[in-house]
């Protein structure tokens, strides 16, 4: 992996606030679609949101995995977040958080807890 040019880790474009409202509304009406951790994710999602948030120039005064429902809320990407992980077979990197109100034919229950790979494997269509 390569690290990310945080300089363009966002653009701010025409889609940018309807996008926002379209989350607000999906987070207040289907929380549980959405929204996904495993227990062991509130660090991580605390370390993410903290930096999505220092992008827009904001701060929650929130914690964890709520924090990062606060930084979802403050940009129009999907957020999600993995934790590395050190195994006999190598470095893994598991999904242990997110908030996904685009996904593309997949549920976000169904990938929460599995390493990066397997959740980029082809999806049936």
């Amino acid at each position: 992996m390569k690290p990310l040019d945080l300089a363009n880790w966002f653009v701010y474009d025409g889609e940018w606030e309807p996008t926002i409202a379209m989350k607000r509304e999906l987070l207040a009406q289907r929380r549980e679609s959405v929204l996904a951790f495993r227990d062991d994710a509130h660090d991580v999602a605390q370390e993410a949101a903290e930096l999505v948030l220092a992008w827009v120039g904001k701060s929650t005064e929130r914690r964890g995995v709520d924090a990062l429902v606060d930084a979802a809320l403050a940009v129009p990407d999907d957020l999600t977040v993995l934790r590395s992980i050190d195994t006999p077979d190598g470095e893994q990197l598991p999904f242990v958080a997110g908030v996904v109100c685009s996904p593309s034919r997949w549920r976000l229950t169904e990938k929460i807890g599995l390493d990066m790979l397997a959740v980029h494997k082809p999806v049936a269509l």
